[in-house]
């Protein structure tokens, strides 16, 4: 990641014993900032002090991932013929489709419109958290990502989802729930 991108900042939610790795990691990478946080505050409260860091370097795009994900060698690229499929840069939010196995990534791109996407992988116009606001931290994990995509829907900006695998993801155990 820190290859294609300007500055990486890395919140570490409450994991142990990773001083040392992060102390090395920032010796090999310039463009790193590392965020520790003493304890677990859900995914939506790293995500916000993730994103504000960022802002504060006035960008345009935040991309975000999990620590789980792995961009394809192919990613940038194709979020970049992505666009150029769009003929516009005016949108909220441009994510992907992930696997868990690689998949060969095919030069002809198709991009949808989807109300709901994930955070992994994210492209994110900074534009979106002055109108919509940031993360919906009550949320601590769940339906995170959705409630904000929905968020940024609403508020009238387009979301999509290149239909190519460009990430390795794992998603977590999902539990599938009935509600009356």
């Amino acid at each position: 990641i820190a290859s294609f991108s300007y500055k990486v900042i890395i919140v570490d939610n409450g994991s142990n014993e990773v001083d040392a790795l992060f102390r090395s990691l920032q010796a090999e990478i310039s463009n790193l900032r590392v965020v520790v946080n003493a304890s677990n505050l859900g995914i939506a409260k790293a995500l916000n002090i993730g994103i504000k860091s960022a802002l504060e370097f006035a960008p345009k795009w935040i991309f975000t991932f999990d620590q789980d994900s792995l961009p394809y060698p192919e990613f940038v690229s194709v979020y970049n013929r992505a666009i150029l499929k769009l003929q516009t840069d005016s949108f909220g939010l441009l994510s992907c489709q992930f696997s868990d196995v690689f998949h060969p990534v095919p030069e002809d791109i198709r991009v949808k419109q989807k109300h709901t996407i994930i955070t992994s992988g994210c492209l994110h116009n900074t534009e979106v958290f002055s109108t919509v606001g940031f993360y919906n931290e009550s949320l601590f994990i769940d339906c995170v990502d959705f409630d904000f995509s929905l968020r940024v829907a609403k508020a009238g900006y387009k979301t999509y989802r290149i239909s190519q695998y460009v990430l390795l993801h794992h998603l977590g155990n999902p539990q599938y729930r009935r509600f009356l």
